[in-house]
């Protein structure tokens, strides 16, 4: 495996993404990116973020607060009234002609958190230092 990279909160911002891989010469081959969560809502380019994330071969990417909002949102089809006002309104707008069957299974499979081969933790919001690990709530996570 090649480089490691970490990044988060791209809410959308598909420019600003493909910008940031070209200049460090992301290899979507080799190297690692961890994405930290919220994918989605701010900038109308949630559709084009994940496409271009699915075509990095080793990819972790992990549930953030906006994530999920639209995973519930692609569970019930009932947006929630907090999420489209912190962001949600965009990314309905990015999917107004449906959520591929793909892009369901990107935001599915997102996990609660990352620990790698160096035992370092990757997480989008924090965590409880008085509780287990394997006891925190999603909520201290995301």
């Amino acid at each position: 495996m090649g480089r490691k990279f970490v990044i988060g909160d791209i809410h959308g911002a598909d420019k600003a993404l493909a910008e940031c891989l070209e200049k460090v010469q992301f290899d979507f081959d080799h190297d690692l990116l961890i994405c930290l969560g919220d994918f989605c809502d701010g900038w109308p380019g949630t559709f084009k973020v994940i496409e271009l994330l699915l075509k990095v071969q080793h990819l972790k990417v992990i549930l953030g607060n906006h994530d999920h909002f639209f995973i519930e949102y692609i569970a019930n089809k009932k947006p929630e009234d907090i999420w489209i006002s912190q962001g949600g309104k965009n990314t309905l707008k990015d999917y107004s002609d449906g959520i591929p069957v793909h892009h369901q299974a990107f935001f599915n499979g997102l996990l609660p958190y990352f620990i790698d081969g160096s035992n370092n933790l990757y997480v989008h919001a924090g965590f409880d230092l008085n509780l287990p690990f394997n006891l925190q709530s999603k909520y201290n996570l995301i």
